[in-house]
């Protein structure tokens, strides 16, 4: 019985990563970012980390980092955008001279570009952070 109730998670993981379709998941996840990318170029106050991606890559998240985090974060958040930053450390997290750690934590904002998202709302995501960033 032990041997059963450990082997099930691994069958049920095969099952599901069988079952997925992988080219879908990174040929819409591609098109978002880089419709993204596209959206968001020449955004003052604000720069895209990577414009390009990497042949063969699925992104998790649209990296941009922003000048002004303090005034926008909260209001991206607020506003629906999927959006994601590092904003908390643990305690005995070491300061390293010249590490971008701490500074990406903030100023890098991960907007989502899941495969699910549609054309339409990549579009809804670039505006509501286009008219954010320039009312600041």
């Amino acid at each position: 019985q032990l041997l059963a109730s450990t082997t099930q998670p691994a069958l049920a993981v095969k099952i599901i990563v069988e079952s997925v379709h992988w080219a879908r998941i990174v040929a819409n996840r591609r098109r978002n970012y880089l419709e993204l990318a596209r959206q968001l170029s020449g955004l003052e106050g604000a720069r895209i980390m990577r414009p390009a991606l990497p042949d063969g890559s699925a992104p998790y998240v649209f990296p941009l980092y922003v000048d002004n985090y303090q005034a926008t974060y909260q209001r991206l958040r607020a506003s629906g955008v999927p959006i994601f930053c590092w904003d908390e450390f643990w305690p005995t997290t070491p300061m390293i001279d010249d590490d971008c750690g701490r500074d990406w934590a903030a100023h890098v904002f991960q907007l989502g570009c899941h495969q699910d998202l549609s054309l339409e709302d990549i579009s809804q995501i670039s505006y509501t952070v286009r008219s954010i960033l320039q009312s600041v």
